[in-house]
């Protein structure tokens, strides 16, 4: 398959999000708090820098 220019591969991003994911019917306002809840799944050696504690977080 040979690479497309980025022009029609944004395109073809955009098309398929409009089809899965029609924009809701407008007038909607982002609500003033959201909540999102994650659980430890792992500890990590070392952070960004060996000094730094790290840890991986999954969706709860």
């Amino acid at each position: 398959m040979s690479e497309l220019p980025t022009y029609q591969y944004d395109g073809a991003i955009s098309s398929y999000l409009s089809a899965h994911h029609p924009a809701a019917g407008g007038g909607e306002e982002f609500p003033q708090t959201i909540s999102l809840g994650f659980e430890k799944a792992q500890s990590l050696r070392y952070g960004e820098n060996p000094h730094q504690k790290a840890a991986y977080y999954r969706e709860a």
